[in-house]
């Protein structure tokens, strides 16, 4: 029954060790825009290309596909 315990124990004490004393760990995981920006739609997607050729540079831009 000790090794359980000793799991349990380190288990509870650990997000208390985070929390109060390396907040830096959790807070690096919130710089994140992942689920929070909404990706472009297809009609904004379509539409770049148009607009890009419109200024006369004749560069198409790179659109990268966000998943």
């Amino acid at each position: 029954m000790l090794i359980p315990m000793g799991g349990f124990i380190a288990a509870w004490v650990y997000p208390v060790y985070v929390n109060l004393f390396n907040k830096e760990t959790m807070d690096v995981r919130r710089a994140t825009e992942v689920g929070i920006v909404p990706s472009p739609t297809e009609k904004e997607l379509a539409l770049q290309p148009t607009e890009s050729h419109a200024g006369g540079e004749g560069d198409v831009p790179i659109v990268e596909e966000r998943v």
